[in-house]
């Protein structure tokens, strides 16, 4: 029984303007707490960051 699980992120940052980014972030987790008993999961986040 494997007893696991592995976390995979992808993000981006993106310049948009001056003092502006935009940072989408995917991740996927696979056998969340190390266990079958959660389904895997898809995580999708967007950041926006402003430098004042």
């Amino acid at each position: 029984m494997q007893s696991h699980e592995n976390i995979y992120e992808f993000f981006y940052n993106a310049h948009v303007a001056n003092g502006l980014t935009l940072q989408p972030d995917f991740q996927y987790i696979n056998r969340p707490g190390g266990t079958t008993t959660f389904h895997d999961a898809a995580v999708m986040a967007l950041q926006f960051n402003v430098v004042l």
